[in-house]
């Protein structure tokens, strides 16, 4: 080529590229005219695309539990901020904005929660914003969406902790919400669920009923009622609101369920009367006397002044009725101490000074550990949800019902048994403080069940630097009820008292770590996470997005991606016990654009910023990984400018599949990949002179000729249709379909509660036949969901023919193992010239096979968006004017191209108009025609 030509060529493309990058990214998308896509699973992808740092962590049904890392949205308050972020992507969950109302689960339902307490600014880390889902205006039960907001410029975004439910094929009718509740035919059923027992109707409202944690059901119009059982038991019950059925209970007395200990007028220390020594302890916040005269309450040291007037004796009296706690004992009268003291005193008080009653050190001990547990959560957040509810209630010395050998929290109150039976009592210090770990659970909206029982314990934990929980109920002052000193590992799927233990676990884990790295205010830490981690919990269950909530809590700068200031601490308390910590981003890796297609002569450049979050990049490392079908090859890549680095594809064959990752080392020698775990996951893109054209392209929106076969005797459920999904997600299939089109073949369409998935055999979708001549890639949606019931033992296949169905080959198979054997969309690609043994010609046709052969595991399947594209290899990509020469005028044509945004310019296939493209335009110009 002429050297004076080529410069020109250079600089004329330059001044193209700056008159273009007058437009911005956010004018060319205005002016696409795009739309928030109707599914969830684009919504996902489009967040994702704008928010890279950020994460999910999923509840185990598919649905989203947590939204975490670097801050996904801003705004100029905290309402605003979340606000912000439901507009523009509360699709994720299939709702729109007007399905959430600012209503939190507290008693009263405020929505606006400070959480994060810090004493040393007498100021909140964070905002916590509380919704609840609804639909045509009826609440969703226990549906709950809370967005934390820290409290700093911008106000940013960092978690969204979730319990929703996707209702977009649900509807009720103006009728149905109206129906009046019928509280008779709730008795009733009540009456004959609980063995003809005596029914007292507390309370009822109407709900919509989709399941609870991680087990949804199909969406019904509901009504949830408080029952008492025989004038003693306690249960939430959800009755269908249709039929009166019974679809969900509750027991609201939460016990200890074993045999215990008694305690002390003061134990000093975890166990019971008989292991620990009594002490001499302060009654905080008590209510304290003259007769006939003024009353105060205590210091948290149990010292008071009351005004009074004179200077005779009078008499100072008190009962353990407190500020915030009243004790009441059902087998004698509350205690009453009383001293006659002449002003201005000394007029002190000593309740159970003989110490020669259970029944005392009960009742004292039940107002010690009370208020210290308060006090606890008060440091760590003094806005926490019915702190200030004056004198809860405490039932000491309880004899009938549940006792001996119990203590239980009913969701008003807590209660402990006297001694009987080999029984200890059971009001002292661990114990207290595990039941009103319930109440904690309770005020702050989420569930009990493993959850509720292992923050129980971890109270007792921290509060009592101890690892033992009961110690002395079974008798020996060297056993106790349960160790936070454990190895239980996530997932549990034992009782509840056993796998709270998980949660208590962890955090004992954290605390060792923490004794060696903060010894002077591990305690203060542990607290401030754990009760405030409680506030944004959703459901019952103990699972790894726990770990995502205490990091969260922790983190400094909007971005657990980048660490915590105790991340280490907590990362090793939690891996212990299989709660892993998400990774650290050391290097954050993000493609510049990813090119649909490279050019086969080599040069197509591509590049990535190289960004330090929490490591520090070796600039020596940056590198591109590429595989043309030898495996993969590294190319280094060069500094670009700023953190950019980039590097040329090198030479590949027309018509093939080129697989790509980028890599790099921080300072430490630690490796940080884009995808993050390849080279189990790439990039790819097609080796063609210019873009693939559409030779076939099918959304399932029309019938173009697919059939349906397998063993339609033994296969009589889940064989393939065409169909809008109407599962909702519930029973191991998709929710909706992958394109956002309405249709997808999937394997068996019912409802929520439908069985329609495949049964023993196999279904078999098979295209049509379609010319795949030359080079030629076919992509398309896949979803397999191979779960539950029995052993996890089915694959899916992909085969492709060149002899129109004659013969097949394998395309891929997804095996048991497979991590995209669980369910979710996957978009595939293959250049069919890659197949061994495949000959792409007129004669092409793809089938997709799910089986359940053995086991009758439950087995779902869909595939959407099947898409051929043909290669033309022949083709000279940079004679723009089709000529066969290359000169002046198609550089003239490639200028006018570029200037006008026309796709014939767009050389890397990005979508994107900049200097690469000018770059590969050259390369292949430079290169020659064939």
């Amino acid at each position: 080529m002429n050297p004076t030509l080529f410069n020109t060529m250079c600089m004329s493309l330059a001044l193209s590229v700056a008159a273009a990058s007058t437009t911005s990214a956010a004018d060319i998308v205005a002016a696409s005219g795009q739309q928030v896509s109707p599914t969830r699973a684009k919504a996902m992808s489009d967040f994702k695309a704008t928010n890279t740092q950020s994460n999910f962590s999923n509840h185990i049904d598919g649905s989203i539990g947590r939204v975490y890392g670097k801050a996904f949205s801003t705004g100029p308050s905290t309402q605003i901020s979340a606000r912000n972020f439901i507009n523009q992507h509360i699709d994720m969950w299939g709702l729109t904005t007007n399905e959430l109302i600012e209503k939190g689960p507290f008693a009263d339902g405020h929505h606006t929660q400070l959480i994060g307490y810090m004493p040393e600014v007498d100021a909140y880390k964070f905002t916590g914003h509380y919704y609840t889902q609804v639909k045509e205006g009826v609440p969703v039960f226990r549906s709950k969406l809370v967005l934390l907001v820290r409290n700093q410029e911008n106000n940013p975004l960092v978690l969204a902790s979730s319990q929703l439910y996707d209702l977009s094929n649900f509807q009720l009718g103006a009728q149905a919400i109206n129906a009046p509740i019928n509280q008779g035919r709730i008795i009733e059923v009540a009456a004959k669920a609980f063995n003809n027992a005596i029914v007292e109707l507390d309370s009822t409202d109407r709900v919509i009923f989709a399941g609870v944690d991680t087990a949804p059901a199909a969406p019904r119009l509901a009504d949830v009622s408080t029952v008492h059982i025989n004038g003693f038991e306690k249960y939430l019950i959800v009755t269908d609101a249709a039929t009166g059925e019974i679809i969900y209970q509750e027991n609201l007395i939460h016990t200890v369920d074993i045999s215990g200990n008694a305690s002390a007028l003061a134990s000093d220390g975890p166990g019971s009367d008989n292991c620990e020594l009594e002490v001499m302890q302060p009654l905080p916040y008590l209510s304290v006397g003259v007769v006939g005269g003024n009353s105060v309450f205590t210091d948290v040291n149990g010292d008071f002044t009351i005004p009074h007037g004179g200077t005779n004796a009078v008499t100072v009296d008190a009962t353990l009725t407190g500020q915030w706690f009243s004790v009441t004992d059902n087998f004698n009268s509350a205690m009453s101490e009383s001293v006659l003291a002449t002003p201005p005193g000394p007029a002190d008080l000593l309740f159970n000074s003989a110490n020669a009653s259970q029944n005392a050190r009960a009742q004292v001990n039940a107002y010690i550990e009370a208020n210290r547990v308060r006090d606890f959560v008060i440091a760590a957040n003094p806005a926490y949800p019915q702190m200030q509810q004056n004198q809860f209630p405490i039932h000491v010395n309880q004899s009938g019902g549940l006792c001996p050998g119990n203590a239980w929290y009913d969701g008003s109150s807590i209660n402990f048994c006297l001694s009987g039976g080999g029984s200890p009592n059971t009001a002292w210090s661990s114990v207290v403080h595990h039941e009103y770990g319930h109440h904690l659970v309770a005020v702050a909206g989420s569930g009990q069940g493993q959850y509720g029982e292992g923050m129980g314990d971890v109270m007792s934990t921290i509060i009592l630097d101890d690892n033992r929980l009961g110690l002395g109920f079974f008798g020996s002052c060297n056993s106790s009820l349960r160790n936070a000193d454990n190895n239980i590992q996530y997932p549990c799927g034992d009782a509840a008292h056993t796998c709270g233990q998980l949660i208590s676990g962890c955090v004992w884990e954290t605390r060792e770590v923490l004794v060696v790295t903060q010894p002077a205010n591990y305690t203060q830490i542990l607290n401030f996470l754990a009760v405030n981690a409680i506030l944004v919990h959703t459901g019952s269950t103990i699972t790894p997005q726990i770990t995502i909530d205490w990091l969260t809590l922790d983190d400094d700068d909007a971005n657990i991606g980048n660490g915590t200031p105790h991340y280490a601490e907590i990362a090793a308390g939690f891996g212990a016990h299989n709660m892993d910590a998400p990774a650290l981003t050391l290097v954050e890796i993000t493609p510049i654009g990813l090119p649909d297609f490279v050019n086969p002569a080599g040069g197509t450049t591509i590049a990535a910023e190289f960004t330090n979050v929490a490591g520090v990049l070796d600039p020596s490392t940056p590198t591109l990984m590429v595989n043309t079908g030898s495996g993969f090859q590294p190319i280094a890549m060069t500094l670009a400018g700023g953190s950019t680095f980039e590097a040329d594809f090198p030479t590949s064959t027309c018509g093939t599949q080129v697989s790509y990752y980028f890599t790099a080392n921080d300072s430490n020698g630690l490796a940080q990949t884009s995808p993050v775990n390849a080279p189990a996951s790439t990039y790819s893109t097609i080796s063609a002179t210019q873009a693939p054209l559409v030779a076939f392209d099918d959304n399932f929106e029309s019938n173009q000729g697919w059939s349906v076969s397998g063993d339609s005797t033994s296969a009589s459920t889940g064989r393939w249709e065409r169909a809008i999904p109407t599962g909702a997600g519930v029973r191991a299939d998709p929710a909706t379909d992958f394109d956002g089109s309405g249709r997808a073949y999937i394997t068996g369409n019912g409802g929520p509660d439908s069985n329609t998935d495949v049964d023993v055999d196999e279904t078999i979708l098979t295209s049509p036949v379609m010319d795949a001549s030359g080079a030629s890639v076919i992509s398309y949606a896949r979803w397999f969901n191979n779960a539950g019931n029995a052993a996890i033992d089915d694959r899916f296949y992909v085969q492709v023919s060149d002899n129109a169905g004659s013969t097949w080959t394998a395309l891929e198979t997804v095996g048991v193992n497979d991590p995209e054997s669980n369910g979710g969309w996957f978009v595939k690609q293959f250049a069919l010239s890659d197949v061994a043994g495949f000959t792409p010609n007129t004669q092409f046709r793809i089938r997709f096979i799910a089986e359940d052969i053995i086991n009758g595991s439950i087995v779902e399947a869909g595939v959407d968006a099947v898409t051929l594209r043909v290669i033309d290899c022949s083709s000279c990509p940079a004679d723009l004017t089709g000529d066969g020469i290359l000169d002046f005028f198609d550089v003239s044509a490639f200028l006018s191209a570029f200037s006008a945004g026309n796709p014939s310019a767009d050389f890397t296939g990005d979508g994107i108009f900049n200097f690469f493209d000018v770059s590969a335009f050259l390369s292949a110009f430079s290169a020659g025609c064939p």
